[in-house]
This record gives C-alpha cells, sequence and structure tokens, in this order.
C-alpha cells in the first residue's frame, strides 16, 4: 500500500469513527427522555396499581404492585418535559410513553415466569423500555440510524445498571438492579 493510500484510509477511518460518534450521541439525545421517564417512574411511584390487582388467566397479577399510576404518569411527564427542554418537541412524550409501555411489557412477561416485582430478569430488565421506546419512534416514522443503535444497545445495559445502582444507593430502589 502507497503512502497516500494509506493516509486516505487513516482519513477514512477517522471519518467512520467520527460518524459513528454522532450518530450513538444523537440516539442517546433521542433516548434521553425515555431513559428519564423510566428512572423517575420510581421516584414518582405509588397510588393506585395500573392493574388494579386484576389477575390474568393465569391467576398471576397483569403487571404487578410496583407499576403504578402515579410513576406512570411521572415517568411520562418527567421525560416528556425533557424532551421540551431538549427542543424535542412532542417526539419527548412519546419516547417516554413508548419507554414506560415497553417496561409494562417487560413486568407483563416477568408475572408470566412467576417472577415477583423486584426481581430480576437479565435483558428483559435493561432493555424493555429501550424496545418500547425504539418502537414507538419507528412506528411514528421517527428516524433511527441503525450504527447510532447498535452502539446505544451494546452500552445501555452499562448505563442502566449504573443508574440502578445510583438509585438503589440513594435508598431510592429496594434492589440494585
Amino acid at each position: 500500500m502507497s503512502r497516500t493510500q494509506y493516509k486516505r484510509c487513516e482519513r477514512m477511518e477517522a471519518l467512520t469513527l467520527a460518524t459513528l460518534a454522532d450518530s450513538t450521541l444523537r440516539i442517546y439525545l433521542m433516548m434521553l427522555p425515555a431513559m428519564l421517564a423510566n428512572s423517575s417512574a420510581v421516584i414518582f411511584s405509588g397510588g393506585p396499581m395500573i392493574d388494579m390487582g386484576i389477575k390474568f388467566i393465569d391467576s398471576e397479577p397483569i403487571f404487578g404492585k410496583n407499576k403504578t399510576t402515579r410513576g406512570f404518569l411521572g415517568g411520562m411527564l418527567s421525560g416528556g418535559l425533557l424532551g421540551l427542554i431538549l427542543s424535542q418537541g412532542l417526539q419527548g412524550f412519546i419516547m417516554a410513553t413508548g419507554a414506560l409501555i415497553g417496561d409494562l411489557l417487560g413486568a407483563f412477561i416477568k408475572r408470566r415466569f412467576k417472577l415477583e416485582p423486584g426481581q430480576p430478569f437479565p435483558l428483559i430488565d435493561q432493555y424493555d423500555f429501550v424496545v418500547g421506546a425504539m418502537v414507538t419512534a419507528l412506528l411514528l416514522g421517527y428516524p433511527l440510524d441503525p450504527s447510532g443503535c447498535s452502539v446505544f444497545l451494546i452500552t445501555i445495559p452499562v448505563v442502566h445498571f449504573g443508574a440502578n445502582y445510583l438509585a438503589y444507593k440513594l435508598g431510592l430502589k429496594r434492589v440494585p438492579w
């Protein structure tokens, strides 16, 4: 390889890394309302259960005692307000709502496996809100860059664990996951 070709390859690699970093930053900014909604629902928890204590056909709760209307609405509003601050407009509310619907779906799945609220379920615990927000975004036509999403999906478990551990240490959660 000639020196000129080598320099071109270096520039292309730098450009590719810069593009990947940019798309990753963009997806994190887009997902911030969803991330805040998911974590702040814990802070606003309490009040009536979303499933009102109704059991599913397997005689288990639909979502469980930790999924409350106050937590859902508080999470949706905090995520939506962050979206407004970030100049995302209605998209912030949509991402926040999608995240919380994804979290409810995760709780529904955990109850079908007869797991108590708060018990860990690897992958479901880390990705339910992400899938909910991203599917909602796609259904409503918001563009998601595949490379940024890939990096986000790889890195979010670390961010999720860190946020949960911090909430646990601050006394906001009973368990660190």
